[in-house]
């Protein structure tokens, strides 16, 4: 008994050590977007977006304001926020319609206006194409895609499309199958045939492999389908909708994958549902060959089931979360 008192508080001791315990931003509201770099982080706020140096978290830069006119964002405010990107010297920005180019001291360099029929908030690949997301009819159904696009946003291929888990008249399916995509400068991820895999394209949108991890054969609880149905009831992006979205139901399992990120530095870290209090279950693998590198625990804060804004960076897992005190913190935790 006393041995395993023992290994339990050793385990507790390692995750809080592998942990930074948070530092408190005080200038942050309501942050809902976040990107780290070597030296700096950049939140996005709805519109605006700030500059904090890493290490000492003062404010560098802030700019940023909804709009449709020059320099400015078109968002939906709770709903739809912009979705930033860090480049070497740059600072790459989406929002609705428009694409901008910023320096990392938040100067302005560029931007232009693309169709939302082609894509949706598109992030930029190292060969000047771009990837987002898009949809499409097919017999009486709605599809989400994910599509390639060129230079000037025009559609080149789809990659990826799933039935939306939300169909007229049939009601929303909650906890579906991810998706998402995710990139660095050699390589897109994007979802497999299968609940519990991806695969690995080159910029040539050939599939490389397939990457896999170990199914979840929990049955979905009560308390968790609970938080899900809340969260639709308050969220800014569906509580007007709630009523439209019944009848809402659940798979009788959990899927595999709840997301998955590239940290740009050749590694893929893709998150099961398997949560032990505020870690979360995650796997790690090597882009290149695809091999498998680590199973392990995150620090991964949710508020109630959504994650706080993350972000990935040289092996370190980045989350703002909120305190006690209304304050909002940077997290880190060392990823393997």
């Amino acid at each position: 008994m006393k041995k395993t008192i023992l290994l339990l508080l050793m385990l507790t001791l390692s995750l809080l050590l592998s942990a930074d315990s948070g530092r408190v931003i005080a200038e942050l509201v309501k942050p809902t977007g976040l990107v780290v770099d070597e030296s700096r982080i950049y939140v996005a706020e709805d519109a605006t977006v700030s500059i904090f140096d890493l290490k000492s978290l003062k404010k560098i830069a802030q700019f940023g304001r909804a709009g449709e006119g020059p320099q400015e964002f078109n968002i939906m405010p709770g709903v739809i926020s912009l979705t930033l990107d860090s480049r070497p010297g740059e600072l790459l920005i989406s929002s609705l319609g428009k694409f901008s180019r910023w320096t990392k001291d938040g100067e302005f360099i560029s931007e232009f206006q693309y169709n939302l029929t082609n894509v949706f908030m598109p992030q930029l690949l190292s060969d000047g194409r771009f990837i987002g997301t898009g949809n499409r009819q097919e017999d009486q159904k709605s599809f989400l895609t994910l599509v390639i696009c060129d230079e000037k946003m025009n559609r080149v291929k789809e990659i990826y499309a799933n039935e939306i888990n939300f169909q007229p008249g049939k009601g929303l399916v909650a906890l579906s199958q991810v998706f998402s995509f995710a990139r660095d400068d050699n390589f897109i991820v994007i979802p497999g045939n299968k609940d519990n895999e991806l695969e690995v394209l080159d910029l040539e949108l050939k599939v490389l492999r397939t990457i896999s991890v170990p199914e979840d054969k929990r049955s979905v609880d009560k308390a968790f389908r609970d938080d899900v149905i809340t969260e639709l009831e308050r969220n800014p992006a569906t509580k007007d909708f709630f009523e439209m979205l019944k009848p809402i139901t659940f798979p009788a399992s959990y899927p595999a994958i709840s997301f998955f990120y590239t940290d740009q530095q050749g590694k893929l870290f893709v998150f099961s549902w398997k949560r032990e209090g505020d870690n979360l279950e995650y796997h790690s693998f090597n882009l290149a060959d695809g091999r498998k590198l680590h199973t392990g625990q995150a620090l991964m804060r949710e508020s109630p089931i959504r994650p706080y804004p993350p972000a990935f960076f040289n092996n370190h897992l980045y989350q703002l979360v909120e305190n006690e005190d209304d304050d909002w913190m940077l997290i880190s935790t060392e990823l393997k």
